[in-house]
């Protein structure tokens, strides 16, 4: 019988043992806008699959962790969200279809929804930055 609700069991990868365990330094830089639902409810699925995975993946072995999340006013009907670490770097090319990249295949179907588009560096840990454009009624708006 496990004692509470957080137990798991042995080699099982918990985002509660990595947040026990070390501290993360994490930062905001986010510009007073406003969303509409249509905006609001994709961007915040996106940011918590990416600092979701930040947490579980990117930091074995960094001493000193840290993410920042930036959600920066990019003039009429566009914003910048981007989600970043200093972390192992994602394997690969980072690319967001890879076969064990479930969450972020949800990422990239939340950011059509967005009309945005995606970037990733691995230059320096992981950035993941979406450029989103919307119309003032929250609707997408054409292609970037």
């Amino acid at each position: 019988m496990k004692d509470n609700a957080f137990d798991h069991p042995k080699g099982d990868e918990s985002i509660f043992y990595s947040l026990e365990s070390r501290k993360i330094n994490t930062t905001f830089d986010v510009d007073d806008i406003h969303l509409s639902i249509d905006e609001l409810v994709p961007s915040g699925l996106i940011i918590n699959e990416l600092v979701t995975n930040a947490i579980k993946y990117a930091f074995n072995g960094i001493e000193k962790p840290q993410i920042h999340v930036a959600v920066k006013d990019k003039g009429p009907g566009r914003y910048l969200l981007s989600v970043g670490d200093n972390g192992i770097g994602m394997g690969g090319s980072g690319n967001l279809g890879g076969p064990d990249t479930l969450g972020l295949k949800i990422v990239a179907i939340l950011s059509k929804q967005l009309n945005s588009k995606i970037e990733i560096d691995t230059s320096g840990g992981t950035l993941i930055s979406l450029l989103c454009c919307f119309t003032d009624a929250g609707r997408a708006s054409g292609s970037l």
